[in-house]
């Protein structure tokens, strides 16, 4: 595969709407769920904890994530 981190990136701020600083210490989710999906879920290994974060149409949730963190409005 030719996948690397850029491109994974990528996708984790325009596909889920993530943005995350471990120097900062801060997690922003600004939900991107594509209209035709009912819901969407993300884990990521951050900051030696696994955080998940879930997308539904009209709510986000975020579990075990040790940021700061603040969901924006889409």
């Amino acid at each position: 595969s030719n996948f690397n981190a850029g491109k994974i990136l990528l996708y984790l701020e325009g596909l889920a709407g993530l943005r995350y600083s471990i120097p900062d210490k801060k997690l922003t989710v600004r939900p991107a769920l594509p209209k035709a999906w009912d819901r969407m879920e993300v884990r990521l290994p951050i900051a030696g904890q696994w955080t998940r974060i879930r997308y539904a149409r009209n709510d986000v949730q975020i579990d075990g994530c040790p940021l700061e963190h603040q969901i924006l409005d889409p």
